[in-house]
């Protein structure tokens, strides 16, 4: 359980839009529970909430990071290199393509691609 929850934390931390999900989601929550008596405040925090919340749901709240993570990660441990059928590979979604990326970061392999990022 323990090495999944900080395999999560590493995805969150790939993916800049889950993570800006939980920023945003949590400052805008916290600044309205805080400043709730100043009606000038409470309208951007609510905004601010509503899209983290937007955030967190367009990426499943960084998941889908998460298992494209793990299973590059298995394969990457299994074949040793970024295998031919990966190197070429479009990532149909930022998600996935930021979970390969980590992996392949995370095992020293990022010269192997072909692809430039594109982000």
């Amino acid at each position: 359980m323990e090495k999944r929850r900080f395999d999560y934390v590493k995805s969150v931390l790939a993916n800049k839009a889950t993570l800006a999900g939980y920023i945003l989601g949590i400052g805008g929550a916290a600044s309205a529970f805080y400043f709730n008596d100043n009606k000038n405040i409470v309208a951007p925090s609510a905004m601010s909430l509503i899209a983290g919340q937007f955030l967190l749901t367009f990426t499943l709240l960084g998941v889908e990071t998460m298992k494209t993570y793990q299973r590059t990660r298995e394969v990457l441990k299994n074949e040793g290199n970024v295998p031919n059928r990966f190197k070429e590979r479009k990532m149909i979604s930022y998600c996935n393509r930021k979970g390969f990326e980590l992996a392949v970061k995370e095992a020293g392999l990022e010269s192997q691609l072909k692809y430039e990022e594109a982000v």
